[in-house]
């Protein structure tokens, strides 16, 4: 899969046994991935795409700000319902 962000493409991998989380390539890099531990799941998952996706828009925050905010952001979508979907249902955001 393929993600934009800010204008960038990024290929994101799932890695079974990946001993990280989540790693994103710099916006610089060619053929630049966000690679994603393919065993997490639930809010952990949702957080670590968010954190890797954070890493690609603000590459010059602080670790700390990135994790912060991917924390927040991941829970409070986690409390309003959010939930990963099988990938046979449309991804589409609708009315996009």
């Amino acid at each position: 899969m393929r993600l934009k962000i800010l204008k960038r493409w990024w290929i994101l991998e799932w890695v079974k046994g990946f001993k990280l989380k989540g790693e994103c390539d710099a916006p610089t890099t060619n053929g630049k991935k966000i690679r994603i531990k393919s065993e997490i799941k639930g809010e952990l998952l949702l957080d670590t795409l968010i954190h890797e996706q954070l890493h690609a828009a603000a590459w010059d925050m602080s670790e700390e700000w990135v994790n912060d905010t991917a924390t927040d952001i991941a829970r409070n979508l986690w409390r309003l319902g959010y939930r990963r979907v099988s990938d046979d249902k449309s991804s589409k955001i609708q009315g996009r």
